[in-house]
């Protein structure tokens, strides 16, 4: 349940089904092999509100899904972890995301977003970004229409309101597609005020793998930069340069932690916690969630965004 004073933070973008696959053995051609396969919901802009609930914000999802089964699924499931859902269903699948597994726990994604890419632009108003919320847009949101004018649109509403917005970068890959000046400039028309990337996306968008030096480029479309280092920790810049150091622990899987990231770092950002405190906080809830199989795993949290005991 949100606190007191929660900060409303609503999500747009993709809510899925993932199919999660690893190999327990090798695998035979034209037969079969023993491993797990797990069905669970997902979507990396879902995912965000849902662990913004469940660390005591007052999250909101705004998405398409499919006239189907899984669409029906994906709403029962949001409700049921307290997101307030605005979801367009249309006549096509709702999105489902095949997520391979390696012994690492490094996951592969085979993604069909079907009905989340068709998100439209009239679909956004009062009710679906009311006055004094915040806006988080993961990049996959940004790279397709309709559904990226539909980001653009709430986007435009929630700054003409007062609200901040964050965006994550999401992928290399699609950014690789899209284009780091086009991105570039899609980042300056937003104005994001926090901004989140991993090494490899701040790499390919600053034209640097120093953090230091690529989240000081970075800083110009964004007041706060968080550069993720994976297994390293992670770097924030703000008004000041801060880093937290990676947790020795054993990774069985890295779907929706930088998910996880963005929600505990949103929750205690945007309540002014210093930019050290909120960055430590994220580390934490992320390195509980990649000792877990899939990208939601029922952790013991609590709302400070602490993570030290997982079930």
């Amino acid at each position: 349940m949100p606190t007191s004073n929660a900060p409303r933070i609503v999500c747009l973008g993709d809510a899925a089904v993932d199919v999660f696959v690893a190999l327990e053995e090798g695998a035979v051609v034209g037969s079969d092999a023993n491993g797990l396969v797990r069905i669970s919901p997902g979507g990396s802009a879902a995912n965000v509100a849902v662990w913004l609930a469940r660390l005591g914000a007052s999250a909101g999802f705004i998405g398409a899904v499919g006239d189907d089964y899984a669409g029906g699924f994906v709403r029962a499931d949001l409700e049921r972890e307290g997101v307030t859902c605005h979801l367009l269903r249309v006549p096509a699948a709702t999105a489902a995301i095949a997520v391979l597994l390696d012994e690492a726990g490094e996951r592969t994604m085979i993604a069909n977003r079907a009905a989340a890419t068709l998100l439209t632009p009239d679909f956004i108003g009062p009710h679906t970004v009311p006055s004094g919320s915040r806006l988080h847009l993961p990049a996959y949101s940004l790279f397709v229409t309709p559904l990226a004018d539909a980001a653009l649109a709430a986007a435009d509403r929630c700054r003409e309101a007062g609200g901040g917005i964050s965006v994550d970068t999401s992928s290399v890959g699609p950014l690789r597609v899209y284009g780091r000046e086009r991105f570039l400039e899609l980042l300056d028309r937003i104005s994001p005020d926090v901004l989140f990337a991993n090494h490899d996306e701040g790499t390919f968008l600053s034209g640097t793998s120093d953090p230091e030096e690529g989240s000081l480029f970075l800083q110009r479309f964004a007041p706060v930069v968080v550069w993720k280092l994976g297994a390293a920790g992670a770097v924030a810049r703000g008004d000041t340069y801060v880093r937290v150091e990676g947790l020795d622990i054993p990774v069985l899987d890295t779907t929706g932690a930088g998910d996880a990231f963005a929600a505990a770092f949103l929750c205690a950002y945007v309540q002014d916690a210093p930019l050290a405190e909120s960055l430590d906080r994220a580390n934490r809830v992320a390195a509980a969630v990649v000792q877990h199989i899939g990208a939601r795993p029922r952790l013991a949290l609590d709302v400070t965004g602490m993570s030290d005991n997982q079930s």
